[in-house]
């Protein structure tokens, strides 16, 4: 029995992302001469527990509204002694813009079914893992959309996949998945990524509290001081409101979901700036904020303020300092700023 390295399934857009591509090449793919017959060697035996699921339904049913959908389609095994394949599914994921600016994380459903196409697939699958490379490997990172391969009654496993020098799939896994004559048989929404409204205004959907996390890390800050204006002196600057959800309260870096944005200019910026210009050293305060505001440039350049509308009400000047070292600096926020800060 060939033994299966694990994959790293990570976040990122709805995508399995497998880390640590191969910095040497391991040459070119090996020819692979796919049989009519598309069935599983029993030279390599998975597990006893590596068994065929229940008949396939869609990407939709299987990955729901999840984020990191990998352990969506179950945990990765070697195709069984004997698994006749019949198809591949992929699960493919993206962002797509509708016409009033939001945005939803989308699933395609890629489904092939061409016996040659297939037929190499499942040999590629049969592979051994590569020795490990004795050369560094690069940083790369390599986005593989979660997989199923079914048989002729539609029961499906999500396959493992053979290890290359690197860590990442051989270069004959990679190859026979790019060869697969897919057609999209559905496309389903996954869930909201970006609203409306906050596609309107420019702002993200989500924003971490940042001035949480720099207030608890030791030397992470510096006392704030009164000494003008922290913002580059451009007009406009947008002004977003994020709201924290009690689930979040304790962790390190809580999330916050947008509520309100607006683009200040004119005479409010000009009033911003003076308002800002006020800022006290912050007084100690352990209360987590429930709302807080993210004050930036319309290119987000640095640096970025974030405010407390309510619990210790502070205010942390964010940026790249010298040496490309985190510059943070930490004060107390006035009364006049946070009325002036409210959007809703």
């Amino acid at each position: 029995m060939r033994a299966v390295r694990a994959v790293r399934w990570l976040g990122a857009a709805g995508a399995a992302v497998l880390l640590a591509g191969c910095g040497a090449s391991s040459g070119p793919a090996a020819e692979l001469s796919p049989s009519p017959q598309v069935s599983v060697s029993a030279s390599h035996p998975p597990a006893d527990h590596d068994v065929a699921r229940s008949k396939w339904s869609s990407c939709a049913a299987k990955l729901g509204n999840s984020l990191n959908p990998g352990p969506g389609l179950g945990r990765a095994t070697a195709l069984p002694s004997g698994f006749r394949a019949a198809a591949v599914v992929r699960c493919v994921t993206a962002d797509r813009t509708n016409r009033d600016g939001s945005q939803d994380m989308v699933v395609d459903e890629r489904r092939t079914s061409a016996p040659a196409a297939v037929a190499r697939l499942v040999l590629a699958l049969g592979l051994p893992d590569s020795p490990p490379s004795q050369l560094p490997c690069a940083a790369a990172l390599l986005v593989l959309p979660p997989m199923a391969v079914l048989d002729p009654a539609g029961r499906w496993i999500s396959p493992a996949l053979p290890a290359g020098p690197c860590g990442g799939p051989r270069a004959e896994v990679q190859a026979a998945i790019h060869a697969l004559p897919e057609a999209t048989t559905e496309t389903s929404t996954v869930r909201r990524v970006l609203s409306s409204s906050a596609a309107a205004a420019g702002c993200s959907q989500s924003w971490s509290d940042v001035i949480h996390l720099n207030s608890t890390l030791p030397g992470a800050r510096r006392p704030l001081t009164p000494n003008g204006d922290p913002l580059p002196a451009t007009d406009p600057i947008r002004v977003c409101e994020y709201e924290v959800d009690a689930t979040e309260f304790g962790q390190q870096k809580p999330g916050g979901d947008f509520m309100a944005g607006r683009v200040v200019t004119g005479a409010d910026r000009r009033r911003l700036g003076e308002l800002l210009a006020e800022a006290s050293p912050a007084r100690a305060c352990r209360a987590e904020a429930t709302h807080f505001a993210v004050l930036m440039t319309p290119a987000r350049t640095d640096p970025v303020v974030y405010v407390e509308l309510d619990a210790c009400r502070r205010l942390l000047v964010d940026a790249v300092g010298t040496g490309g070292r985190e510059d943070s600096r930490l004060g107390q926020a006035p009364a006049a700023l946070l009325d002036a800060l409210h959007v809703h």
